[in-house]
């Protein structure tokens, strides 16, 4: 069993769990905009460049669960956690420090 902490991904079950939430948002942002195109009456690829500009905006400015990999500033514990979480305590010294990218 685990002792798990805010913010810290000990186990490669919650990463996969996390890339697929991600992939599962990119694909309905993908269809709500090629549905959207359809319902405005517009040929479906033109709601699937919509869909595909939406992604790659997604993409470059804004990371969306990304796991990095996280060293504590106080006694060098290093774990992976998610990029811009916030306050995290680590599970070896307690502290309390921000991860901010």
């Amino acid at each position: 069993m685990y002792n798990y902490h805010n913010g810290e991904i000990k186990n490669p079950g919650l990463e996969l769990m996390l890339v697929l939430i991600r992939s599962i948002f990119f694909l309905l942002v993908v269809l709500v905009a090629g549905g959207a195109g359809v319902a405005a009456g517009l040929p479906a690829f033109v709601g699937g460049i919509a869909g595909g500009v939406a992604i790659l905006c997604l993409f470059c400015c804004r990371p969306f669960f990304e796991v990095i990999d996280y060293t504590c500033p106080h006694c060098g514990n290093k774990t992976r956690s998610i990029k811009n979480f916030g306050a995290y305590r680590c599970s070896n010294c307690g502290q309390e420090s921000r991860i901010e990218g």
